[in-house]
């Protein structure tokens, strides 16, 4: 089936992305090579309110509410930063990427899990997973893979 949108990573860039293409009424499919969405975890859960409210889920993940710190310096010295407000939540990044991908497949977008990136050639990807060697075309790739993203080196 041909995509208007292939994401390759399901965390939570390209599960925000898969959410807003499939939204908007294009066929999207995102491609992650782990079995598990948020499995292994890539890193902290801490976020500013900004960063949570960009992600557009409901407050289930959320372990912690920060409106402050306690910091020890190298030297031992400690400062106390007390914001009076909450600037910060601690959450389950697990959850968060879970739920992201939930909301993006009930906007409509495809996931393959287990399922690699191999190649690209012109528009079509090339994976290899739980189905087998496949071919899936694209009008636009998203690369949401991270920091050793294997499309960046494709």
């Amino acid at each position: 089936m041909p995509y208007d949108v292939i994401i390759v990573g399901a965390g939570p860039a390209g599960s925000a992305a898969a959410q807003t293409c499939a939204a908007h009424g294009l066929t999207t499919l995102c491609i992650e090579e782990h079995g598990t969405i948020g499995y292994p975890v890539q890193c902290a859960g801490l976020l500013s309110n900004a960063a949570f409210a960009e992600c557009r889920i409901t407050d289930r993940s959320i372990l912690n509410r920060v409106s402050g710190a306690r910091v020890i310096t190298g030297n031992g010295r400690e400062i106390l930063i007390d914001a009076k407000v909450q600037k910060a939540v601690v959450v389950d990044r697990t959850a968060v990427d879970r739920e992201m991908a939930h909301t993006a497949a009930d906007a409509g977008a495809e996931f393959r899990l287990k399922t690699g990136v191999y190649g690209v050639k012109k528009d079509k990807v090339l994976t290899r997973g739980v189905y087998g060697h496949e071919e899936h075309t694209f009008k636009i790739l998203i690369a949401a893979d991270g920091p050793r993203s294997t499309i960046a080196r494709l």
